[in-house]
């Protein structure tokens, strides 16, 4: 499937799945990592404003593992 979206559209997209994916209780459930997968799909996207970089950037990495109890 191809989406034919304008700038706006793909900002507003990106906009919707870093919210989500920052807002969620769970960072390691599946349906956060399905998100990250399909936000990783957009690739590098030039002219972004440098606010949704960041979010972009920090969205996508994972959270830091646990660390086992002692």
């Amino acid at each position: 499937m191809i989406l034919d979206l304008d700038d706006a559209e793909t900002r507003a997209l990106l906009n919707v799945l870093v919210e989500t994916i920052d807002a969620d209780k769970y960072p390691l459930s599946p349906r956060v990592r399905l998100l990250r997968g399909i936000l990783m799909k957009f690739g590098a996207i030039v002219g972004l404003p440098p606010e949704l970089e960041r979010k972009l950037r920090h969205a996508v990495m994972p959270p830091p593992p646990l660390r086992p109890p002692r």
